[in-house]
Order: structure tokens, then C-alpha cells, then sequence
């Protein structure tokens, strides 16, 4: 009911101050983007103390309203979800949050060779992923993330798609999730290490931070 999915937008909003707070220390101004950042809502809080960022740039495939007040925040419509349309070299910080999971493969690999592009040299990519290691030291644990883990890694990733699916819908309901009844997007979940071996040898990215 209503009760509910208030709940769930709370949790959302709550995990959207933790991984902020966890990203501020890599974000380098004076140029941020947010790749699929939509609204500009996820720059606005990360910016909002930094006098170092003189602009924040979110994109989205389709024509969105800025909700953020704050001048430096930009919205611009990508031409395709493989290309951001941004200048070479013209980015200090990229942020990927919660999107590279929802585009299919060759556009992915696309749109991060045109990451790589409009980052100036010495520039920080910041990825944030639902995701999971292959191996989980189970120790560590709580029990729900116990029965996660005893899951096939096929299945694992259809939980992910349905915990996306439903919060999607809840949060942004009709104008994202127009057929609740399905997946109506594409879902290209992988794992902690696929994620590396992307970054890291595809890409050939330096690794400064996982967690």
C-alpha cells in the first residue's frame, strides 16, 4: 500500500545520502557529470558544499525538467544512450550511478569509450552498482546475505532485477515503469569482478577505491 512504498522512497533517499557521503572525497571539480543523472536531483546534495565544482552536468536519453535550484546544475539530453555528447577532455568527475545495468551491452561499452573521452587526464570515474562478489566471505554476513549468496549467480541477478524493478516502480511509478506487469527495461547486471575486469583491462582504468 501507500505505507509501503513511502517506505521504500525513504530507504531510497537514505541509500542516496550514504553512497553521497561515500563518493565526496573522490569528486574533483570544477566540472562534475552525471551520466543518466536525469533531473539533476543526485548533484544538487553531493554539490551543494563543494566551492571547487563551478559546474555540474546531468544527462538523460530523454527531455527531463531540472528540479535543482542551484545555478551550476545543468541538464542536457544525450543524442543515444551510447554517446553523452559532451566534449573531449571536459570533465573532471563522471559519476555512473545505478545506470550501466540498464543498457545493453554494446551500448555500454560504447558510452564508457566516450567516458573515457570527456575525461580530462588525471580525471575521476565514479561507478555505483547494485552488485555482488563471487566470492563472499560468508563470516561476514547477516543471514539474508547468506541465503543471497546460496543462490546460483544466474539467480542472484534475476533478485537484482526484481528488487530494481519494483523500487523503480514505486519511486518513479507510471513515467518510468509504464507496464508494471513487466521488465520494461534491459537488465546487464554482472558482478564485482566482471566490473573490474572492464574497468581495469578492457579500459585499461586505474582502480583507486572498491567497495
Amino acid at each position: 500500500g501507500s505505507e509501503h512504498a513511502s517506505r521504500v522512497v525513504s530507504k531510497r533517499g537514505e541509500k542516496y545520502q550514504n553512497v553521497i557521503q561515500k563518493i565526496l572525497p573522490f569528486v574533483r571539480g570544477p566540472v562534475v557529470v552525471d551520466i543518466g543523472g536525469s533531473r539533476g536531483k543526485f548533484l544538487t546534495p553531493l554539490i551543494k558544499n563543494r566551492g571547487d565544482i563551478k559546474q555540474a552536468i546531468a544527462t538523460d536519453i530523454r527531455k527531463v525538467n531540472k528540479v535543482s535550484d542551484d545555478p551550476r546544475v545543468q541538464v542536457i539530453v544525450q543524442p543515444d544512450a551510447s554517446h553523452t555528447g559532451l566534449a573531449d577532455d571536459s570533465a573532471d568527475t563522471v559519476i555512473l550511478s545505478l545506470m550501466l545495468h540498464h543498457i545493453k551491452h554494446d551500448e555500454r561499452r560504447a558510452l564508457l569509450r566516450d567516458v573515457q573521452k570527456i575525461l580530462k587526464p588525471g580525471g575521476m570515474l565514479i561507478v555505483i552498482e547494485d552488485t555482488f562478489s563471487e566470492k563472499i566471505d560468508n563470516d561476514a554476513l547477516n543471514d539474508f546475505m547468506m541465503g543471497f549468496n546460496g543462490l546460483a549467480i544466474d539467480d542472484r541477478f534475476k533478485l537484482l532485477m526484481f528488487f530494481d524493478w519494483f523500487t523503480n516502480s514505486i519511486t518513479f511509478g507510471n513515467s518510468l515503469m509504464p507496464d508494471r506487469s513487466a521488465f520494461s527495461l534491459p537488465y546487464t547486471f554482472e558482478t564485482i569482478e566482471t566490473w573490474q575486469r572492464i574497468f581495469r583491462d578492457d579500459l585499461g582504468m586505474q582502480l583507486v577505491y572498491l567497495e
